[in-house]
């Protein structure tokens, strides 16, 4: 076998064991990551802004996925009408998941990519071909419920020995009031607490008044939504009045014969 020979020979094997390596490569880390879900959330659609993603990597053999980028797209409340990249910049170093967290109020979407996977399917904007993940979205919810009371007259006076009847509507148009409950305090007297029904209401409840002082008491009610904002409504009041009228009767003369006239008043006050 002459020298030519022999270079072609070498030159064979190299590229056999390049292309076996490759191989081996691609079909260690055939798969985009998987399973991609959402943990850590109030609801499956709804969050505060604080949860994370998870997925996992299916590998044959070899090291698989070292390196991810989650995408982030939002879509704020319906006024974009065509979501856009939110941050391109949250890189993970596992095959775990990534935290996330965003207060900011809007319809979040996740794509994870792992940079050194194959088959390519994604193209970003550079030109670049990835592996990535179907998009899972999530809304993050940070506006308070509408919490209003029906069906009372501001201001009812009241004995503390009475009871007031509240009927709350809790009405929260992001993530809705599954799982919520309405708190109602009178004048800081105890917390009472009632579940919201289905239709978005506190049933008509009897409020204890007693140990009450006299005057106007706050009713504050509060209600949280399904991922638990708070709303409050303290516009309303019951006038406490304990407090017996003071009573004043006197006479002219004090003393009289018979025939004479006497006059005799009575009043009342109240404070």
């Amino acid at each position: 076998m002459g020298k030519s020979d022999l270079r072609f020979f070498g030159i064979s094997i190299v590229l056999l064991v390049v292309i076996s390596s490759l191989y081996f490569v691609m079909a260690a880390i055939e798969n985009a990551p998987t399973n991609l879900d959402i943990n850590g959330n109030a609801s499956s659609l709804y969050d505060e802004g604080n949860f994370s993603v998870n997925w996992t990597h299916v590998i044959g053999s070899g090291d698989g996925v070292a390196n991810y980028t989650i995408f982030i797209w939002t879509n704020r409340s319906g006024i974009d009408t065509v979501p856009v990249l939110f941050n391109r910049t949250a890189i993970n170093d596992s095959d775990l998941g990534y935290t996330f967290g965003n207060w900011t109020e809007a319809n979040y979407s996740f794509q994870v990519i792992a940079w050194n996977a194959t088959p390519l399917n994604y193209t970003d904007e550079s030109g670049g071909s990835f592996n990535s993940t179907y998009n899972i979205s999530m809304y993050v919810d940070r506006t308070a419920p509408a919490v209003n009371l029906t069906d009372y007259t501001n201001g009812t006076f009241k004995k503390n020995t009475e009871n007031i009847t509240v009927n709350v509507s809790v009405i929260d148009a992001a993530s809705g009031v599954t799982g919520s409950f309405c708190f109602i305090n009178v004048g800081g007297g105890a917390n009472l607490s009632f579940a919201v029904d289905g239709d978005g209401w506190c049933n008509s409840t009897n409020i204890n008044l007693t140990g009450l002082g006299d005057g106007n008491k706050t009713i504050n009610v509060y209600a949280n939504d399904t991922v638990g904002i708070l709303g409050l409504n303290n516009s309303y009041v019951v006038f406490i009045d304990t407090t017996t009228p003071t009573i004043s009767f006197g006479c002219t003369p004090t003393s009289a014969n018979t025939g004479e006239t006497v006059t005799c008043t009575c009043s009342g006050t109240d404070a």
